[in-house]
């Protein structure tokens, strides 16, 4: 599959090793498990990771005997001290040195969401001879597994010897930290006594059952070790990884913490093994070869290490023809994960590196886009992060931080920086809610945990286990993990499964629901929750807001770090009045001076000063601005290399876009050249659906709108980071918002504009249905930009109802009006306009805006609709109760009734004449009002109708001194409220039947329904 070459590096002078493919029979397999690499070690900056000088593919006219035109090359650094497959340590001093570098490269690399998933001797490289120093270098990351993308082969790939349980079930969604973890426990054992674990194992097949179900043996090592290293090595190969340490750095401070009291002396065998005199250990296939599992095999099939001639070779190399039938895992030996506390350090300045990437001699211009920028002029806005983390985790309560800034500043650049490098040190855990100006399906908290659980696209049981698996089992209970299953399924999901024991989930209960949530993920450390471009989240603000009210009251280490574009908050807006309610601190982060400027572009890329202080002019101070103007102008090939630095070639003048949405144009056209035109409307199309839109739905609108999917467009914009993928590829995203505004532009000014809305709109429709509340403002949106205003009106009344009946006053208000100014288009009066009257005159009831009322319920009377006419008499009645009109109220309500035709019109009456009966004092009335009210219900199967009804039942109980029946029927109205989602009618119902407890006798059960009620009300 490829080959080795040693090379120099002219400008770095020194010798680097460059890997060359076999473009002959290469698939795309391979390409991907190539770039894979590339993309994973090119954003690692780590000494004790190998470091990647360029990489490309070998040019057309490429003329060598044994090479071919096309092929792909990576050219790194070169490492000439040999493996740990040559050389190992001969005594413990030498044996921790080689542990802390492993576990501190690891560390950084999976702070960066990437799994190596093939440690083994051979991929452990020595910079220089063991007689210089221990200086190792993890190499090889063609299996990498990102898991903050989820990108990665999920197939049974790795080394046999070192393979995690999870990999050998080629459980993907259990990968994480401790996978790489496991390897390395077999390795050190390796290391320790000579041989892995299970070293006597013969067959692959042999392996797994060990690797599964066989405890290690107990540790004989060829040198002296502390007794107390087996249980460490133990930790580490857990069968279930929730027994190993969580990450690297708490294997690495449990590693640091083990005392030389009592010791273990070397073994004569194990001695003899690894001959430490002329140190060597001793290999097998199973040792050196990837594995890669498709069918199972019969037992007489089972490959033999004489069967497997070793490979020694840098690439991986596939045994596509050792097919191995794998044993079920077994009952987990662990039910929760295991936490191992690390303060908080003072600063974040610890370790044997900084954690700050500097350009490095000869870097490729190729590498640009995949490394990360340095940091320039922010170790004030850094500190000050750091201690307010330290802060939180000490007095383990919630603290609130905004980070503002205009667009391209770096505040959301600060914010992972922090997560990073606290799960770098794993001193916390960061997850990030992503948000983006349009709704889409794939933004908000609840995306977040999905992600975080690597619960993407599971059904709802399999999603629910995954949870359980996933969150802490003691913080949690079953109740909770199918609301959890609920939010994240969604309506849809619901009924497509048949989950039915899935109840809706109301606003107030989903935020305590994902306080407990988050409890839960502090359990394993202090958390970040980084909510980016809280601007375009009021779902996640009302959460923020729920969780700052409560502050006092959460005993949580929980840092809410949020990043706000000031000037995309309009005065007055619900996210304007969320963020007003919300106690935090604030962290302006301006744009930088022009020498900082000057100084990071320099830092990126070595160019030129007066290069370096033109684009630092044009980019007004915009961190995000100074680096794609760098990495366009390396992208069209216009920098060259010189003693000074980068330069532009004599007479090439420097045309640089006025803006970054030109920048942008012209990298798009630098990336698809000539097939731009070709990529545009489908581009634009997924533009539609948002910054960041779910893969699916965009080949659904594909298809609706008559366009084929673009899968060599999308990876050459990936490859050059106009867009990413996460959540296994299935959610896409813009790799900037000037980017996504461009795209809009031009689809606006292409005459596609409405068409491509029409498509998504009949996606939407086509997934779910016209009366999806959760989805209705989506398709109202679509279908108001695509022209269809009386489509969009209906869209916004359904999405309004549904806020409305979850107690969103304000958000349903909203929708409404967005529903009016569409029926304000549509020539006459139709039946909208009278649904909207009677919706908008529900709402002013609910908002106490009764002068509105008024003009709402006249209005809705006029309806020849007559559930509508009924509804605006039943509001009319209420309007002239508050009026103090009680003559005109009765007679508003005898006319509801003689329109009343059906058991849920006759029944919204009853509850009504109930209501009028007790406030003018005709008690006398109320029992007979009450019976034709129970006899009603029985023909009724609306739960909300029957919710209502039962309430009114339950208060004239009440009245009438029947305490007990009053009880039941306050009792049968809070189970229809909740299932039927209308929050405010169970706390209704609790508060009720709470203060009849209360007449009981029953104190204890009365505080208890009044307590959960006002959490509700509250």
């Amino acid at each position: 599959m490829g080959r080795v070459f040693t090379g120099h590096h002219g400008t770095a002078d020194a010798r680097v090793a460059i890997k060359v493919l076999d473009v002959d029979g290469l698939g795309k397999g391979d390409a991907d498990s190539f770039y894979r690499e590339v993309r994973a070690v090119a954003a690692l900056d780590h000494p004790h990771i190998i470091k990647i000088y360029d990489f490309g593919t070998l040019p057309e006219d490429w003329d060598h005997p044994d090479l071919k035109a096309g092929a792909p090359w990576l050219a790194m650094e070169l490492c000439g001290g040999g493996s740990l497959a040559d050389r190992g340590p001969r005594d413990w001093g030498e044996l921790v040195v080689i542990l802390e570098q492993l576990l501190s490269g690891l560390s950084s690399a999976h702070a960066r969401g990437v799994l190596h998933r093939d440690l083994k001797p051979d991929n452990l490289l020595l910079a220089r001879p063991v007689q210089e120093a221990w200086d190792l270098r993890i190499v090889d990351f063609g299996l990498a597994f990102e898991t903050s993308t989820g990108r990665g082969d999920e197939g049974i790939r790795g080394t046999p010897r070192y393979m995690a349980p999870e990999q050998f079930q080629g459980q993907w969604r259990h990968f994480g930290p401790w996978t790489d973890l496991y390897a390395l426990g077999c390795l050190a054992w390796r290391l320790v006594t000579g041989e892995s674990p299970f070293g006597q194992m013969q067959t692959i097949r042999q392996l797994a059952q060990a690797h599964l179900r066989v405890a290690p043996p107990p540790l004989a090592p060829g040198f002296q070790v502390p007794s107390s290293l087996e249980g460490w090595l133990n930790t580490l190969l857990a069968k279930d990884p929730r027994g190993r340490f969580l990450n690297a750095a708490q294997a690495a401070k449990e590693l640091q913490s083990l005392g030389l009291g009592a010791m273990l002396e070397p073994d004569p065998v194990s001695v003899q093994r690894l001959g430490l005199e002329g140190y060597h250990i001793t290999d097998d296939s199973l040792s050196r070869k990837t594995l890669s599992v498709a069918q199972p095999l019969a037992d007489t099939q089972q490959p033999t290490l004489a069967d497997q001639p070793t490979q020694a070779v840098t690439v991986a190399v596939t045994l596509q023809d050792e097919q191995v039938e794998i044993p079920e895992i077994p009952a987990a030996e662990e039910d929760h994960w295991k936490f191992r506390a690390i303060d908080v350090p003072p600063t974040w300045r610890v370790g044997p590196w900084m954690s700050d990437r500097h350009s490095f001699a000869g870097a490729g211009l190729a590498l640009l886009g995949l490394r990360e920028p340095p940091f320039v002029d922010r170790a004030i806005v850094r500190d000050r992060l750091w201690t307010l983390l330290r802060e939180t985790a000490e007095s383990r309560r919630p603290r609130f931080l905004i980070l503002e800034g205009e667009q391209g500043q770096g505040k959301s650049r600060l914010a992972q920086w922090l997560g990073t490098r606290a799960v770098e040190l794993g001193v916390a855990q960061c997850l990030r809610v992503s948000h983006c100006k349009q709704l889409t399906a794939a933004s908000g908290v609840e995306g977040a945990i999905e992600r975080a659980c690597m619960a993407q696209e599971l059904p709802p049981r399999p999603l629910r286990e995954q949870l359980a698996w996933r969150l802490d089992s003691e913080a949690l209970t079953v109740r909770d993990l199918k609301a959890l299953t609920h939010l994240l399924v969604g309506e849809e999901g619901l009924h497509t499964t048949g989950s039915q024991d899935l109840s809706v989930l109301s606003p107030g209960e989903r935020e305590r629901l994902l306080l407990r949530v988050i409890e839960s993920m502090a359990l394993q450390g202090p958390l970040i929750l980084w909510i980016d471009d809280v601007q375009w989240g009021e779902d996640s603000l009302q959460l923020v807001q729920y969780l700052n009210q409560r502050a006092d009251e959460i005993e949580c280490p929980l840092l809410v770090l949020m990043t706000l574009v000031p000037s995309a908050v309009s005065e007055g807006s619900l996210c304007h009045s969320l963020l007003e309610k919300v106690t935090a601190d604030r962290l302006p982060v301006g744009p930088l001076s022009l020498p900082d400027t000057a100084q990071l572009i320099s830092d990126h890329l070595p160019v030129a000063d007066a290069l370096s202080a033109n684009l630092a002019r044009h980019s007004g101070g915009r961190p995000s601005i100074a680096v794609h103007l760098v990495e366009q102008l390396a992208g069209e090939g216009r920098l060259h290399d010189g003693p000074e630095g980068f330069h532009l070639a004599p007479g090439d003048e420097l045309d640089l876009p006025d803006n970054m949405i030109q920048l942008w144009a012209r990298r798009l056209e630098q990336v698809l050249g000539q097939q731009l035109n070709e990529a545009l409307p489908f581009l634009e199309l997924a533009a539609l659906l948002g910054q960041e839109t779910e893969v699916h739905e965009l080949m659904q609108a594909g298809s609706e709108a008559g366009l084929p999917w673009q899968e060599e467009f999308l990876d050459r914009l990936d490859r050059a980071g106009l867009v990413t993928f996460r959540a296994r590829g299935l959610v896409m995203r813009f790799a900037d918002a000037q980017l996504h505004q461009l795209l809009l532009d031009r689809c606006r000014q292409s005459g596609r504009w409405q068409g491509q809305h029409q498509a998504i709109a009949r996606m939407l429709a086509s997934r779910f249905g016209e009366d999806h509340g959760v989805e209705a403002a989506r398709l109202a949106g679509h279908r108001r930009e695509a022209g269809d205003v009386e489509g969009a009106a209906r869209a916004y009344l359904v999405a309004a109802r549904h806020r409305m009946r979850l107690g969103e006053y304000d958000r349903a208000l909203a929708l409404g009006q967005d529903a009016e100014e569409c029926i304000a288009c549509l020539p006459t009066k139709s039946l909208l306009y009278f649904q909207l009257q009677a919706l908008l005159g529900m709402l002013a009831f609910h908002r106490r805006a009764f002068d509105e009322l008024g003009e709402h319920s006249a209005q809705a009377m006029e309806a020849d609709e007559l559930e509508i006419s009924l509804l605006g008499h039943i509001l009319a009645s209420r309007w002239n109760r508050v009026r103090g009109e009680p003559e005109a109220a009765g007679k508003l309500l005898s006319n509801a009734r003689s329109i009343a035709s059906t058991a849920s019109d006759r029944l919204a009456v009853l509850t009504d004449e109930i209501s009028w009966a007790e406030w003018v004092g005709k008690t006398d009335q109320l029992e007979g009002l009450r019976d034709e009210l129970i006899q009603t219900i029985g023909n009724e199967t609306d739960p909300r109708v029957i919710a209502r009804s039962y309430l009114a039942s339950a208060r004239v109980l009440k009245t009438l001194g029947n305490s007990e029946a009053s009880l039941q029927d306050f009792r049968r109205a809070g189970r229809s409220f909740s299932e039927a989602g209308m929050p405010l009618g169970e706390a209704d119902a609790l508060n009720g039947g709470g203060r009849v407890l209360g007449n009981l006798g029953r104190v204890d059960e009365a505080v208890s329904a009044l307590a959960q009620a006002s959490q509700i009300y509250h």
